[in-house]
């Protein structure tokens, strides 16, 4: 029978927390970490943001984390089963379990369990250059069901591809391999040939992309043009973030501000062109966009939205929370 440990959303005592962390499992061992142990993390402090590429979903999905699904919302309601690994951190860097994150967070949850890891070099593989490759390679492990989406064969296509265009992993068959069998999966032998033909065959048939980390695309741009801000592709939408930018520039100095794009995602010719071609048709219509909102102001200068509250939930003693309807934010 399947049981669950209620959670409170507010304050998780700490004999609580002793209890829960006795019955989790055996922590999973990963290439290039350390394990550190099982805490309780305050979710508003965690970081969600990746380092290189400023995406705040999982870099290891080639086509982003997915919508949660609606038995792993019903399951946290419910609370913690011991018997199934947390999500994990490495330092205080959301390492994986982005869908039951975002579930927490919408479900009201201020506190919960991760397994807390650190960066280890002396444990890297051969394929492991920097922390960097290691912390994708965990995020790429196996995430075995309950509402956990785990990587795709494509998920290793573009990470093989863009590992080989580092220099991190050689274009060579049993290299490549040995890399996605370093790996947790659910792949059978002809898959992982499959996908290593893929990850080759890319390789090859489309020439290779210098790889630049998001530091090291800064440094570069900054030296060609110091006014330019770095945009990195690989993540849509850090257009929308760097729009608003935009418009504070021009509202203030009314001069250009130029926008410099890089990937560190693409790993052939053409996927470098299209994410280009994406990222300039963004930049267009989030300023198309922006001038007919800005005209319709003008025409009719009213409030296009609403905010008529949010959903009470301030836990009080001997207060039962609202969830019939929204609550004053003001």
């Amino acid at each position: 029978m399947t049981t669950y440990i209620q959670i409170p959303k507010n304050t998780v005592p700490k004999t609580l927390q002793e209890q829960i962390i006795s019955q989790l499992p055996e922590p999973i061992q990963q290439p290039g970490q350390r394990f550190r142990g099982y805490e309780f993390r305050n979710l508003g402090l965690i970081e969600t943001k990746d380092p290189v590429t400023g995406a705040t979903d999982n870099t290891a999905r080639a086509g982003g984390t997915g919508d949660s699904k609606e038995e792993l919302t019903t399951s946290l309601a419910k609370g913690i089963l011991t018997d199934q690994y947390p999500p994990s951190l490495l330092d205080n860097l959301l390492k994986d379990g982005y869908n039951r994150f975002r579930d927490l967070q919408k479900l009201g949850y201020n506190f919960w369990v991760f397994a807390v890891y650190e960066d280890n070099p002396d444990t890297r593989t051969k394929f492991q250059s920097d922390a960097e490759d290691s912390l994708r390679d965990g995020r790429l492990a196996l995430n075995p069901d309950f509402g956990k989406k785990p990587a795709t064969d494509d998920d290793f296509v573009s990470e093989g591809g863009a590992r080989v265009v580092k220099g991190s992993l050689k274009p060579k068959k049993d290299e490549v391999v040995e890399w996605i069998n370093s790996i947790s999966h659910n792949f059978s032998t002809r898959k992982v040939s499959g996908i290593a033909n893929r990850i080759i065959s890319n390789h090859k048939r489309q020439g290779k992309i210098e790889y630049y980390s998001r530091e090291q695309a800064e440094k570069l741009i900054h030296d060609i043009d110091p006014t330019a801000i770095p945009v990195n592709t690989k993540d849509a939408t850090r257009v929308l973030r760097v729009w608003k930018q935009v418009m504070e520039n021009a509202i203030t100095t009314g001069q250009t501000m130029p926008l410099a794009p890089f990937s560190s995602g693409a790993v052939t010719h053409q996927g470098w062109d299209d994410e280009m071609e994406a990222f300039v048709k963004a930049v267009h219509e989030m300023e198309e966009i922006t001038l007919k909102y800005a005209a319709l102001k003008m025409v009719n200068p009213k409030d296009y939205y609403s905010i008529p509250g949010g959903l009470d939930q301030k836990i009080q003693p001997g207060k039962v929370l609202n969830k019939n309807s929204f609550v004053p934010i003001i």
